[in-house]
């Protein structure tokens, strides 16, 4: 294949993909929130009015595929760093979480002080469905500092002799932000760039 029909195809390849605006807002520093720690998750709270921006503006685009449904926000957004099912014990039949070495209120204690601060980029828009009819959109994101969380407590686990614990920092970890869904979310599948629908541009605004 040849070097210009390479670059066409990679070309046609980008602008297949629209340029959504978002506003540089999504950074901002908020409070922390303890959602969802009674299931064992940690998060990372970010900027909900910047990501909300986008719910009409993907109902608007992705009209037809939505069959003109609303997508339904968390009234929150965040990057979940520890997910239910690696957090608490018994969470699936059977699980064993990192609470069997690291309690929730520890892990808590441990990161509140400087979870907010950790940074991030955002990637892209992403979307998943299923057979059941749900449809997710999400911001696909990238932070070295909040993998860097997950290593620490991987070495927390290997220190305590637990290798029954089946933590791993980046296997099937997906980091994203939800924006909004109709029918429910989309688990246990891949929220990583591969599933990129739109280009996202940062705005001052």
């Amino acid at each position: 294949m040849n070097k210009s029909l390479v670059g066409l195809l990679i070309l046609v390849s980008v602008s297949a993909f629209g340029q959504i605006e978002i506003s540089n807002k999504i950074f901002r520093k908020v409070p922390y929130s303890s959602q969802y720690s009674e299931d064992g998750s940690l998060i990372r709270s970010v900027d909900f009015k910047a990501v909300n921006t986008l719910i009409p503006i993907l109902e608007n685009k992705y009209k037809a595929l939505l069959n003109g449904q609303k997508l339904t926000d968390r009234n929150e957004a965040h990057i979940t760093v520890i997910t239910p099912p690696e957090g608490k014990t018994g969470f699936f039949p059977g699980s064993i979480g990192v609470d069997q070495v690291l309690t929730n209120e520890a892990m808590i204690s441990k990161y509140k002080p400087t979870l907010q601060s950790t940074r991030f980029n955002v990637k892209c828009i992403g979307k998943q469905s299923n057979s059941d009819g749900n449809i997710v959109f999400f911001l696909v994101v990238e932070s070295q500092e909040i993998l860097n969380i997950r290593y620490e407590i991987h070495e927390i686990i290997l220190d305590s002799g637990r290798q029954d614990i089946p933590f791993y920092p980046t296997k099937n970890y997906y980091p994203h932000i939800t924006i909004g869904y109709v029918g429910g979310d989309v688990h246990g599948v891949s929220k990583g760039i591969e599933n990129c629908i739109e280009d996202i541009i940062i705005v001052t605004k």
